[in-house]
């Protein structure tokens, strides 16, 4: 009987001096665990993020590129300037699509997204499309008598800025005299 207890309290002795450690190693390797998963989860968050802000700002140069790409050729009428309009106008597509696929889970995003889409679209379609398609129409002749308006406009304004408009007649007669350029060139630019 006395073997017994001793064994028995031997038992007990050893469940405790290897239990409870392994007890405790057990509870600190899963709060280490947690605290490591919890840490993952934020960086996937984070990267995630990073990546949406990157995406929407791919958006935003689009936007900004079209619109500049545009007024550009229209100033101008050079080819070259339609190159970031159409890369634009082409890229727009998709990165709405990949956007749409991250705030699958968002729908507040997802309508400001569908705003921002048909905004950029009425544009394409009610703006730019036609201002571009007038351009391409426009005989090198009117872009002449457009810069000649230009031109009359712009000694004027300087004539005024400098003040020799001031002087009495001779102002009175160069200002008639720009101002007759003017109507000419406007003429010009609205005769076919």
């Amino acid at each position: 009987m006395r073997l017994r207890w001793r064994t028995s309290g031997l038992r007990a002795r050893l469940v405790l001096a290897v239990g409870v450690p392994l007890l405790l190693a057990f509870c600190a390797g899963s709060a280490v665990y947690f605290a490591l998963q919890l840490a993952l989860s934020g960086q996937r968050e984070l990267l995630s993020s990073e990546e949406l802000v990157q995406t929407s700002e791919t958006l935003l140069r689009l936007v900004l590129e079209a619109e500049t790409g545009e007024r550009g050729f229209a100033l101008t009428g050079h080819l070259p300037y339609l190159e970031p309009f159409e890369n634009a106008s082409r890229s727009w597509p998709g990165v709405v699509r990949e956007l749409m696929m991250k705030f699958a889970g968002d729908p507040e995003q997802l309508e400001r997204l569908r705003r921002i889409d048909e905004q950029f679209s009425a544009w394409l379609s009610q703006v730019a499309q036609p201002v571009i398609a007038r351009r391409r129409e426009l005989p090198p002749s009117h872009m002449e008598a457009i810069r000649d308006f230009r031109s009359a406009l712009f000694a004027l304004l300087e004539e005024r800025e400098e003040g020799r408009l001031g002087e009495a007649a001779r102002a009175q007669e160069r200002r008639r005299a720009l101002v007759a350029e003017l109507r000419q060139a406007v003429q010009a630019a609205l005769t076919p």
